[in-house]
């Protein structure tokens, strides 16, 4: 949640409620989401935030998801990306991804 005041002496709040939080009223849930020819493919892949079930369960937010060509895009050439970025990270001090809708 962003709180922003036109009052500049207010501090802006950057909170972010859980994925479990009941002051998320309204989310739009995987189902309405759902267009057939599309996949939901993450920005921000689940399997490189397995530091908690929080970490992971943050990647599930339709925030963190673009819509994907299907079949021989996000199951395949795309995972074949996070799986050489997590390599990367293994071998290198410093990997730095850049991700987004284009």
């Amino acid at each position: 949640m962003i709180h922003l005041s036109a009052d500049p002496s207010q501090p802006l709040s950057l909170i972010r409620p859980s994925i479990h939080s009941s002051r998320v009223r309204t989310p739009i849930t995987s189902e309405v989401a759902t267009v057939k020819k599309y996949y939901r493919g993450h920005l921000a892949a689940a399997g490189n935030h397995r530091k908690s079930r929080n970490s992971i369960d943050q990647t599930f937010f339709l925030t963190n998801m673009s819509p994907q060509v299907g079949r021989g895009f996000n199951r395949d050439k795309w995972n074949d990306v996070e799986i050489h970025v997590r390599r990367l990270a293994k071998k290198n001090r410093n990997v730095y991804i850049c991700t987004g809708p284009l």
